[in-house]
């Protein structure tokens, strides 16, 4: 019996790392393109040159994390970035261009509104 190429068991899909998002409901009548505070959290495999490419996604939209940390976790290592105020619309398009990254294992983005868009 053939199979056919797009059914062959050595043509497997690529890798996608889960990404999970979470955020606050935007309340009625609120701007949705104020900037939100957000969090991109990751789980990734400890290669040289990783953190690197990790800061890509933000540099080529001229944005820059207020916070960054990683750490060694066993055979992994987390990495996280945050950004006070980020444009809502750019978001989405970071956290995708995260999920690429070859390496990156696992990603979780959490949003929630700036203190300036709440006052």
């Amino acid at each position: 019996m053939t199979q056919s190429p797009q059914n062959h068991p050595s043509q497997s899909a690529p890798f996608q790392p889960a990404v999970q998002q979470s955020h606050v409901a935007a309340q009625p009548g609120t701007d949705p393109e104020a900037p939100l505070a957000v969090r991109f959290s990751l789980q990734a495999d400890p290669h040289p040159g990783l953190l690197p490419r990790l800061f890509e996604p933000f540099s080529k939209r001229g944005l820059v994390p207020d916070r960054m940390s990683s750490r060694r976790e066993g055979d992994s290592l987390r990495v996280e970035f945050a950004l006070d105020a980020m444009p809502a619309n750019a978001v989405h398009l970071v956290a995708g261009n995260l999920g690429q990254v070859i390496g990156v294992l696992d990603l979780a983005v959490t949003r929630a509104p700036t203190l300036a868009a709440v006052a």
